[in-house]
């Protein structure tokens, strides 16, 4: 009898256990003050041999806009709003990849291109001027030496020699850089510099930059496929407004189509979230649409830009995914990387 006791309160114990795994959860009530928006200011660089340079790119113009050796001259850097989460007490966030380190090697092969054809443009071009210069100093060599011409006309193309050898001089130097830098072009290294890296909480007000609380990048994902990031906080500290951070030990690993998911996110950056009482985070329901392909789900939840790196949860309040891409024709069906690669990303030193 007693065993049979024992055996009746253990499957008691876990009905119980069972049916709190499945208790619908209101995630925008535990994590809204979780989720946060994100603010990046960047520009890329390309370094070949010993030269550096800044540039800013158009990914879907396929244009560079500004191109400098000295990063203080861009006008203009990149700007990227996105979403982030907290998922630990030492002030660490969780977002995508693209949101704080926009390079990926999908780039390389069209900004390498264009890079080829400014370098090759500028050879050309200063192999012109030097020609030219190499023509115009011939010709006043030789009214230079001519006997018959007066001494002012001589004296001038004296001159004119050496102003046009001067400007000879530094179009065959600029040849030759631009030619060294076209033989580096090869072995060239492209990395994002972030000019500044923030984040504002639901509920506060953003007017300007310097309204968002400084953060810094501690692991970014190697494999592009994974579009995920890891940042934190300067001072490593949870903010004191943030009680619940979403857990990655508690992710989601049975979804099946069907399933209801919740999106909690910044659709269109402060454009939506700005209100006269700060930003307000949305929140938006949907079903998972696809079966994952282990790295990634489609769900039928509409977003917007801005909301890249939002939490996705199933009902029961557990993490499924971290949105980052969807379709440019519709916005009713998206993508999220599982969590379970976060979980993996935030377990790496």
């Amino acid at each position: 009898m007693k065993r049979l006791f024992s055996v009746r309160g253990s499957a008691f114990v876990l009905s119980l256990l069972f049916l709190a795994a499945c208790t619908p959860v209101n995630v925008y009530e535990k994590y809204h003050k979780s989720v946060v928006m994100i603010y990046h200011a960047y520009l890329y660089q390309v370094s070949m041999g010993s030269n550096a340079w800044y540039f800013t790119y158009d990914k879907e113009k396929q244009l560079i806009n500004e191109w400098n050796t000295n990063s203080s001259e861009i006008k203009q850097p990149m700007a990227a709003y996105g979403t982030g989460f907290f998922i630990d007490k030492e002030g660490r966030l969780a977002t995508n990849k693209h949101v704080v380190d926009d390079w990926f090697t999908s780039y390389e092969g069209t900004v390498r291109n264009i890079l080829r054809n400014w370098m090759q443009n500028n050879v050309s071009s200063y192999g012109h001027q030097r020609d030219s210069a190499t023509m115009r100093i011939g010709e006043w060599s030789a009214i230079r030496y001519d006997m018959s011409r007066a001494q002012d006309e001589r004296d001038r193309a004296v001159d004119q020699v050496a102003a046009w050898q001067k400007l000879q001089n530094d179009y065959a130097s600029n040849q030759n850089y631009y030619d060294g830098l076209l033989s580096s072009l090869g072995e060239a290294k492209f990395k994002v510099v972030t000019i500044f890296l923030g984040y504002a909480l639901d509920g506060t007000h953003t007017e300007n930059m310097n309204d968002y609380k400084e953060c810094v990048k501690t692991n970014v994902s190697k494999d592009d496929n994974i579009d995920l990031a890891i940042i934190q906080t300067k001072d490593k500290k949870l903010p004191a407004d943030v009680e619940s951070p979403i857990s990655v030990d508690n992710e989601s690993d049975a979804i099946k189509v069907g399933d209801d998911v919740s999106i909690i996110g910044y659709n269109w950056g402060p454009l939506i979230a700005n209100s006269d009482k700060g930003l307000h985070v949305q929140k938006t329901d949907g079903k998972i649409s696809q079966e994952s392909d282990g790295t990634r789900v489609l769900y039928s939840i509409p977003t917007l830009a801005g909301s890249s790196g939002s939490p996705v949860f199933d009902k029961s309040g557990k993490l499924v995914a971290v949105n980052y891409a969807g379709y440019n024709t519709t916005q009713g069906f998206n993508y999220g990387i599982l969590a379970k690669h976060l979980k993996s990303l935030a377990s790496q030193p």
